[in-house]
């Protein structure tokens, strides 16, 4: 069975769905969700019901379908089976999978080489080439969502696309998302970095902050080693500082934010902070020397893949061009005076940036 999207949306609508002012078209970014009338407000809900549990779905006879023994309703189960064929892996999605696949293995080793020996990204490049079905697991990878301690694919809300500033999901009862948009509906998949999006979901956003990458050096008399723990870095809708251990002659940090748009003052602050709670001394010194490690890589991809044709070199460039712009977003330490509220799961579309 393959629907129109107004059937679709007749469906969805039935089983307990809100789909208010919206329609489906290609945009700059591909497939999309628009507003049918952009001067009003749209309104998007997913019942728990029509949200899908990974470990619910199986690929049959190059199909994607619910396990037999998943417990959902006739209706939900139609509707699944429906969805996937029109809109979701047999309706465009295993076609784009497979074609980034190829992409990825038309990228040279020696280019894939370099870009991992900056980046630390090892892995990224082939694509998960030895495991079986790697276009089914891109699918579901790109597509689900974490909703309580299950993860979750949200058909029709997962046809739209990124934005690097605007709403989270609301995942709270179901998978809502409400507002006005002049243009595309769009919703802030994660609070990361260019470089997370880059390597989750394959593409190049100019993110609003940026992430350390991984890095082990030597500083004085003692190894300070970074890692990227950015599942850490917010909790409850608020930025978290770095965890910082000490371990005889090891400082460890579970991960590091160099810059904000937003709030240019808050990765210097939450830096300096944590490292004078864990009795670190000179931080002023070990976060530019974070900063300029990670300037000097970003520098590097650029150099190596200078000049270099195809679509996702192409969006390798633009990833670490968007990183280094983050990065410059490191100004100045808030005084208790000019603390502002530091909120991840806020609608950073309208926030004013701060002065440094």
């Amino acid at each position: 069975m393959t629907w129109t999207f107004d059937e679709l949306l007749d469906a969805f609508r039935a089983l307990g769905g809100v789909a208010d002012n919206v329609t489906l078209r290609s945009g700059p970014h591909g497939r999309g969700l628009f507003p049918k009338r952009p001067t009003q407000p749209i309104k998007l809900y997913a019942p728990p019901n029509l949200l899908f549990r990974e470990d619910d779905l199986e690929f049959v006879d190059g199909r994607l379908v619910l396990k037999p023994e998943a417990e959902v309703g006739a209706g939900e189960r139609a509707f699944f089976d429906a969805y996937s064929e029109s809109f979701g892996w047999g309706g465009g999605g295993r076609a784009d999978c497979e074609g980034f696949l190829a992409r990825l293995a038309a990228v040279p080793d020696t280019l894939r080489n370099a870009v991992n020996a900056q980046l630390m990204i090892e892995g990224f490049f082939d694509g998960d080439k030895d495991k079986p079905n790697r276009a089914e697991s891109r699918f579901i990878g790109t597509r689900k969502i974490r909703r309580r301690e299950h993860m979750v694919l949200m058909p029709v809300l997962e046809l739209i696309n990124h934005t690097s500033v605007g709403p989270l999901m609301d995942l709270k009862d179901g998978a809502k998302l409400e507002g006005v948009f002049a243009d595309e509906i769009k919703f802030r998949y994660a609070v990361t970095d260019a470089l997370g999006v880059f390597t989750s979901w394959g593409f190049a956003s100019d993110e609003v902050l940026a992430y350390s990458l991984p890095l082990t050096f030597r500083f004085r008399k003692r190894t300070v080693v970074v890692h990227r723990q950015v599942g850490k870095a917010v909790k409850g809708g608020q930025f978290q500082p770095p965890k910082v251990t000490v371990e005889n002659e090891v400082t460890t940090l579970s991960h590091v934010l160099l810059g904000h748009r937003s709030y240019p003052k808050l990765a210097k602050t939450q830096f300096y902070a944590a490292l004078r709670e864990a009795g670190g001394v000179d931080a002023e010194t070990i976060f530019d020397t974070i900063a300029h490690h990670n300037r000097l890589r970003y520098l590097k991809v650029l150099e190596v893949v200078e000049d270099r044709p195809g679509d996702l070199v192409n969006e390798l460039r633009r990833m670490a061009r968007f990183q280094l712009g983050a990065l410059s977003y490191a100004l100045g330490v808030r005084s208790d005076a000019d603390k502002t509220e530091e909120t991840a799961a806020t609608n950073e579309a309208v926030l004013e940036p701060e002065e440094p």
